[in-house]
């Protein structure tokens, strides 16, 4: 695929995205003109989901993204996830949304094809109407899309800071933990949000609890900052702009 097909997604809460349809090889700078995407002061790559997570928890987590969300349009963050109406994705978009978000981008990567329902629904019929870009990749698995996400991420954190955080998460957000590590960005990893996180923090502190080589892995090569999702709000904004300005 020489250039991406750019279309516009109009969504019933009145926002508007531009999108583009690329394949697992198409060249970032392209998709970075596609996208007629400002310069990238600072970014924040957030990966996993919000599955199986009691409601304290995700009460935590909301004001935790609220918080965040006033951080990264206050000084121009971008951010990348996956793009859907769930989890994680979703929570962010809104909470930038809730906080004004008019320029910084917030751009989301998916696999257009991968099977969200058994209804043929597909994941680019449940695109998060609050973010502003988004990379539709030519795949129908859930992970076929991630190569794609951190080719565009170290293009545009060569010269900036850049940050990850992860929220619970499976197998994908494994991925794309592996590759925050090969690109040498630091991971904040919000303990007590389940699965991933919390195997990861638990690997860092007790690797003999885990059977995951894989996670063992992660932990001893990456640089990860445990965050409790209980903590203070304000305590992770002080983290973020510490990282990241």
């Amino acid at each position: 695929m020489a250039q991406p097909a750019t279309l516009i997604k109009n969504f019933s809460n009145g926002q508007r995205a531009l999108a583009i349809r690329v394949d697992q090889e198409t060249d970032p700078a392209t998709v970075i003109e596609a996208l007629n995407l400002p310069p990238c002061r600072r970014l924040l790559m957030l990966s996993g989901g919000a599955n199986n997570m009691a409601a304290d928890k995700m009460t935590y987590l909301k004001n935790l993204f609220v918080a965040v969300g006033k951080m990264i349009v206050k000084h121009g963050v971008t951010v990348i996830d996956g793009g859907t109406e769930s989890g994680v994705m979703k929570l962010m978009g809104e909470a930038l949304g809730q906080a004004g978000r008019k320029v910084t981008p917030h751009i989301g990567v998916l696999p257009a094809h991968a099977a969200v329902a058994d209804d043929g629904t597909k994941a680019e019929d449940i695109l998060d109407p609050n973010h502003s870009n988004f990379v539709l990749v030519e795949g129908d698995a859930w992970g076929s899309e991630v190569e794609q996400m951190y080719r565009l991420a170290d293009y545009l954190s060569q010269q900036v800071p850049s940050l990850a955080l992860l929220v619970n998460g499976g197998q994908v957000a494994l991925q794309e933990v592996e590759l925050n590590i090969r690109q040498g960005r630091e991971i904040v990893v919000l303990v007590g949000s389940g699965r991933l996180a919390d195997d990861i923090a638990q690997a860092l502190h007790n690797p003999e609890q885990i059977s995951s080589e894989r996670i063992k892995a992660v932990a001893a090569t990456g640089r990860f900052i445990l965050f409790n999702i209980e903590d203070s709000p304000d305590k992770l904004v002080a983290l973020f702009e510490r990282k990241l300005l």
